[in-house]
């Protein structure tokens, strides 16, 4: 179904439940290439949402369960928080050729 005119251009697609989950689990693992990645961030950069957004994004967080907080898991989220803060630290002594991704820190 489409609104008029030629041509695929703003085609309503209905899908079953069945057909969403099938894209769906095609799409999921998917990894996106570095180009994708710095288009999607450099069309979103700069945007500033509307207050009503923001609070309702506050509103969809709020309460949400992020699941059995177990010693283990608090240890292992510990160490990945020190690790990343560790290698910022050290792009921020070498500079800003490091953060261009001249200078691969790992």
């Amino acid at each position: 179904m489409s609104d008029g005119g030629q041509g695929t251009a703003n085609t309503i697609r209905v899908c079953s439940e069945e057909t969403k989950q099938k894209i769906g689990n095609a799409n999921r693992g998917r990894a996106q290439s570095k180009e994708t990645k710095e288009k999607r961030a450099k069309s979103l950069r700069g945007k500033k949402m509307s207050a009503e957004s923001n609070a309702k994004r506050g509103e969809k967080a709020r309460g949400r369960v992020l699941g059995p907080q177990t010693a283990e898991r608090k240890t292992k989220t510990s160490l990945l928080i020190k690790q990343w803060w560790a290698k910022r630290k050290v792009l921020e002594l070498i500079g800003p050729v490091a953060k261009q991704g001249v200078l691969n820190v790992t």
